[in-house]
């Protein structure tokens, strides 16, 4: 049987758009920029973290603001199952932050996670630790030896470069534009046919 390396984003597929959630909650719009609006994410990082700084907000703070933040409906369910198919390598590559992905989703048994992390001092945000840093793409190359094949999932641009370098694509959930970029992508709608795509392209 082929091993298979399966790379996943983690906002808009498995879990919300989380910082846009923490501005909606903070009431500090700000944080709710993403990559959409500013495409350098390390600038796009600061500029959160300035906003963080400007409204005196602390990393405890930043954390309770996540707290009615879940998972989509079945994700959970979904991501074990995928864990569970035979040869198949789940990875996570998200410019998200190991300390909210931990919050939302806990221990996440059988994934390995690829994401940056703070760097926190008495309770403040001072910095970020960049491992993906809005480079997917590296992670992906760095990892692809993992598997004979490869099966990437995306949602938004900031994955293309993963998405084009993987044997199978799929977009999940994604807007009308990226279909036209990734023609030759397998879209899926929901936990249930994102589920069924993975399983067939295991068995092909």
């Amino acid at each position: 049987m082929a091993r298979i390396a399966l790379f996943s984003d983690l906002e808009g597929v498995f879990v919300p758009e989380i910082w846009p959630a923490i501005g909606n909650r903070l009431s500090i719009p700000e944080l709710s920029l993403t990559t959409r609006d500013t495409p350098d994410f390390k600038r796009l990082m600061k500029m959160r973290l300035d906003a963080l700084n400007k409204h005196h907000i602390s990393f405890s703070m930043v954390m309770s603001a996540l707290d009615g933040v879940r998972p989509f409906n079945n994700a959970v369910d979904t991501m074990r199952e995928i864990s569970e198919i035979d040869g198949i390598d789940p990875i996570i590559i998200s410019d998200s932050f190991k300390e909210f992905i931990d919050k939302i989703l806990g221990k996440l048994h059988g994934w390995t996670v690829f994401a940056n992390k703070f760097h926190v001092e008495d309770d403040i945000i001072r910095d970020c630790v960049f491992t993906v840093g809005g480079d997917k793409a590296r992670i992906f190359e760095d990892n692809m030896h993992r598997g004979d094949k490869t099966i990437a999932i995306g949602d938004s641009f900031n994955d293309v470069g993963m998405l084009k370098k993987a044997n199978s694509k799929i977009l999940f959930n994604p807007i009308w534009e990226l279909r036209t970029v990734l023609t030759d992508a397998v879209v899926c709608d929901s936990m249930d046919s994102l589920l069924s795509v993975i399983k067939r392209l295991a068995n092909t």
